[in-house]
């Protein structure tokens, strides 16, 4: 019988009362220089092992090779370091054995993920090689074998049926460039909560530009990523059609994460030009955001196409994958947006209320990730009975080892549409560990108001634990800050 060993974080006098032929899968999914950590404790360093091997009990390091929710591409060098992490510790801590795990693949093109099993598996065939890059281009050769023979100091053999296979068909890219181009898009990794909150909304997007607070992604972060991202997809026609495909639906997130926040940017701006009194220029602005909503309509079309071979490439055809789904959800909302814009250009006074894209106010904040655990992010209004309205909440996860720190400099902007400026609000944090919040302001897109007595930051929640059960209640606030503007 084998159990996954992270509950023993939290209790680990339990392991004394397992019995002695039971194996414990030990996991942590980022990469780590002594010892794996725990999340809910702000990254700690855990130490299980030791306590494993003084009860007698086998245990298994666990990297993973898979996508964290929402990712349509895997983070190639992330998984890989990861699995060395794993690796270099099974062997000194004494693990009875190694498996990768691969959760949440269905949202991957499956050969991606079998490249990266495929690389690993350099760590005992040329266990010389270290660097990810080469690693890498084993596997892909491996997996892709029309990408031509990879030279080492021990060659890859393929049989006589695979080397008539290369002959008679084109090649792909050898190798290195597959390899060049994959790790171009590991840039610009589709991860974390705040950026996947576009898959449920587009009316939490309407930031700053440019932000008030530093380090935090501006509109020009999004440009380049687009830019960067189309010249990747262009190369799809000469990659194996796993890669080619992904990397076009990754082209096609670029694009929608720069059209629904320019989008927003459009209404505030024809806002502006309704309170001088301009209402042909705020006219022209919705006519040329409409303009704009036409052009990504066949970005849409061709994504659901990629997403198609991604998915029946290995599942089964007769069902639809959810990055389909949610293309279908993004197809409805570009419809209502652009059924607002067609309205909204012959009334151009409807862009002083709620759309779309934004709401009638906008509550825009900065959220300083500084010691990441669990945290939840909660904006609340009051209603006329006193009783609390929950608006939006994010979790503040990232899922990048740069994150995965006891101590991190990440800062997210937070956009939440308010559809009145006399109702209190409060930002709450739920969950595990502290964050602070700072650049709070209530905008309309034409004037910005800032709370009344508000310092520059200030730090939410409690210190994440250290050790013990944690308690945790997602419907319960842990800490808060009200505000009236």
């Amino acid at each position: 019988m084998a159990l996954w060993a992270d509950m023993f974080y939290y209790i680990p006098e339990a392991i004394a009362q397992l019995p002695r032929d039971v194996v414990a899968f030990e996991w942590y999914y980022y990469s780590f220089t002594r010892r794996p950590r725990v999340e809910l404790f702000n990254f700690a360093e855990a130490d299980l092992a030791t306590q494993f091997k003084r009860h007698g009990i086998a245990f298994y390091g666990c990297p993973m090779n898979g996508a964290f929710r929402w990712e349509p591409l895997p983070s190639f060098v992330e998984r890989l370091e990861n699995i060395k992490s794993w690796w270099r510790y099974s062997h000194r801590a004494g693990a009875a054995g190694f498996l990768v795990t691969s959760w949440e693949p269905n949202r991957l093109a499956i050969e991606l993920t079998t490249a990266i099993d495929a690389a690993a598996a350099c760590l005992w065939t040329h266990p010389k090689i270290h660097e990810p890059e080469k690693m890498l281009e084993i596997g892909f050769a491996r997996v892709f074998p029309k990408v031509g023979r990879v030279i080492l100091n021990a060659p890859i053999q393929k049989s006589r049926r695979q080397t008539r296979r290369v002959k008679d068909n084109p090649p792909y890219l050898d190798a290195p460039k597959l390899v060049k181009i994959a790790l171009a898009a590991d840039k610009f990794p589709f991860s974390g909560y705040p950026r996947w909150q576009i898959n449920d909304r587009w009316d939490v997007l309407a930031t700053r530009a440019p932000p008030a607070v530093s380090h935090v992604e501006s509109a020009a972060n999004y440009a380049q990523e687009e830019s960067a991202l189309r010249a990747l997809a262009k190369t799809a026609a000469g990659l194996p059609p796993a890669l080619g495909t992904s990397l076009q639906f990754r082209h096609y997130l670029a694009q929608r994460d720069q059209f629904v926040r320019t989008a927003a940017q459009s209404v505030f701006l024809a806002r502006r030009h309704l309170a001088a009194g301009k209402t042909p220029l705020a006219a022209k602005v919705l006519a040329q955001a409409g303009r704009g909503a036409a052009q990504i309509e066949p970005a849409l079309k061709k994504a659901r196409r990629a997403a198609r071979t991604m998915w029946q490439r290995s599942r089964d055809p007769r069902r639809h994958g959810p990055n389909e789904e949610m293309l279908t959800r993004d197809a409805q909302r570009l419809r209502t947006w652009r059924a607002w814009l067609r309205r909204a250009q012959k009334k151009p006074a409807l862009a002083q209320g709620a759309t779309p894209v934004c709401g009638r106010w906008q509550l825009q904040f900065a959220v300083h990730n500084f010691a990441p655990a669990l945290q939840k992010i909660v904006v609340e209004q009051q209603r006329t009975d006193g009783t609390w309205e929950e608006l939006h909440s994010m979790f503040t996860i990232e899922f990048k080892a740069a994150a995965a720190q006891p101590r991190a400099k990440i800062v997210r902007e937070v956009s939440v549409p308010v559809d009145a400026t006399d109702s209190r609000l409060r930002i709450a944090v739920r969950g595990l560990g502290q964050v602070a919040v700072s650049g709070i302001t209530l905008t309309d897109g034409v004037s910005a108001r800032s709370p009344a007595g508000w310092r520059k930051k200030i730090i939410l929640g409690l210190p994440a634990p250290r050790s013990g059960f944690p308690s945790i209640n997602w419907e319960r606030n842990a800490d808060k800050v009200e505000m009236d503007f």
